[in-house]
């Protein structure tokens, strides 16, 4: 599913609070690895790599992450949004168990979808407002953002997901404003539709899967059915590179009810035995 949320002041401590403090408390899963920065916006600011807290903290407040320049002309109750990608739990269960070729496949097509549904809300959903009460409406150039790639849920179960952090912040027709968030929740089912079908087309690519039919509908009656064929499964690793078990795994889809108020379902899985 994806799910939208406002962010206010202080929400940027949660974030780095999760950030590992080194690839020792990473492997050991004590921490989440650092936020990467993402979007339009972030590359016309010569953004690139890792972003620190402090850095996030800044874009939130409407300055530039680096130079610390104000970009924001004026204060703001809402500094930005988190728009949270969770694929399915079987998928995060796989990511989990799998041998470390499947979970690095499993992590690239998760990443692969965030980045496809992005790109859809940069060109359909990045508007502002300028004028007395909003009158005109302007395309913005992109959107400033950091990825968090967390591997389990609060309550430490296995849960993949993205945090995409996007500040409240976009340029257009030469200068940086606010974003108008009513268009990035009018695109919301459809950029979690475009991030479940990039999921399933790179997961059968890189791992061979194949789904089932039929399936839970999306909240607001988008279909999430699946392409015909037998149950997913992923091909089998070459030798010496499979569990230990030995045994190669499958995802099956369950018939779940979707869910609603500000976000779409996607795919309910999950994992079932050869």
């Amino acid at each position: 599913m994806v799910s939208l949320g406002k962010l206010t002041a202080g929400h940027e401590e949660y974030y780095g609070r999760e950030v590992a403090g080194g690839a020792e408390d990473y492997y050991a899963m004590r921490g989440e690895a650092a936020g990467e920065w993402m979007g339009s916006g972030a590359q016309a600011l010569g953004l690139e790599g890792s972003a620190t807290g402090g850095q996030l903290r800044a874009l939130l407040e409407g300055r530039h992450p680096a130079t610390r320049e104000m970009l924001r002309s004026r204060p703001v109750q809402v500094t930005g949004w988190d728009v949270t990608y969770s694929p399915p739990k079987s998928v995060s269960v796989l990511h989990a168990a799998g041998d470390p070729r499947i979970t690095a496949e499993t992590l690239a097509a998760h990443q692969t979808a965030v980045r496809s549904a992005l790109a859809y809300l940069e060109c359909d959903a990045c508007w502002t407002r300028r004028g007395a009460g909003g009158v005109t409406r302007l395309m913005g150039d992109g959107f400033v953002a950091v990825e968090y790639v967390h591997r389990v849920s609060r309550a430490g179960d296995a849960q993949l997901h993205s945090h995409v952090v996007m500040a409240n912040l976009t340029r257009a027709d030469g200068r940086w404003t606010t974003l108008d968030g009513r268009a990035l929740y009018a695109n919301l089912k459809t950029a979690s539709a475009l991030y479940h079908v990039e999921l399933r087309a790179e997961l059968t690519r890189r791992l061979g899967v194949e789904w089932e039919p039929g399936g839970a509908r999306q909240a607001g009656g988008g279909d999430q059915g699946r392409p015909a064929g037998r149950v997913a499964r992923p091909e089998p690793p070459p030798r010496g590179d499979r569990a230990q078990d030995g045994r190669s795994r499958r995802v099956q889809p369950s018939r779940g009810p979707g869910r609603s108020r500000g976000h779409a379902q996607g795919e309910a899985l999950r994992p079932g035995r050869m």
